[in-house]
């Protein structure tokens, strides 16, 4: 089985994206064997006091292609998002998240999740969107081509016209970051 992991770093295909909060060129993409982590530089939501007009949502939606061997089958276990958020009394953040996996004649519809918080607050976001477990988890069909779509948006919102929010997909170093931890196994006969 371990050989198999190795070899399976290279299974996830280069991604394709598309949205506001991910323009072309603004993601940086690291796959492994069991997992893969995308770095973001512009995924931020900004309202209030100085903010551009219409800076309080936005989008981003990836593409990832899997080749998955013949005898194998894949499943997501968790994505991990991280960030900061800084946001004033009567103000919130919110990022809304889906997933999905999708083959010739097969689509596994993921799940939404989202994360609210409501000011006054400033803190350094980490949240874990799990898919393990018999009810959670979704094997993907043995073997073939498959796209792996991760979905999202963030937006702000202020209370007030000298208050503000700001939410970034971020982490201490200042690339933003999601890491999408995930399983292989052999079909079953």
């Amino acid at each position: 089985m371990m050989g198999l992991l190795v070899a399976a770093a290279a299974l996830f295909g280069a991604p394709k994206y598309s949205g506001s909060g991910c323009p072309q060129g603004s993601i940086a993409y690291t796959p492994t064997a069991t997992a893969f982590t995308l770095l973001f530089d512009s995924y931020v939501s900004v309202a209030g006091t100085g903010a551009p007009a219409r800076a309080n949502l936005e989008t981003c939606t990836i593409h990832i292609p899997v080749t998955v061997p013949q005898d194998m089958q894949f499943a997501v276990d968790s994505v991990d998002w991280r960030g900061f958020t800084k946001v004033d009394a009567g103000g919130y953040s919110l990022v809304s998240t889906y997933y999905r996996l999708t083959a010739k004649n097969y689509s596994l519809l993921g799940t939404s999740k989202e994360t609210l918080t409501t000011g006054p607050k400033t803190l350094e976001l980490f949240r874990r969107d799990t898919f393990a477990g018999a009810e959670a988890k979704r094997w993907s069909p043995c073997g073939g081509a498959m796209d792996l779509t991760l979905s999202s948006y963030v937006v702000t919102a202020a209370a007030k016209k000298d208050a503000s929010s700001y939410l970034a997909i971020d982490s201490s170093d200042g690339a933003a970051t999601l890491r999408t931890n995930v399983s292989w196994r052999k079909c079953k006969k």
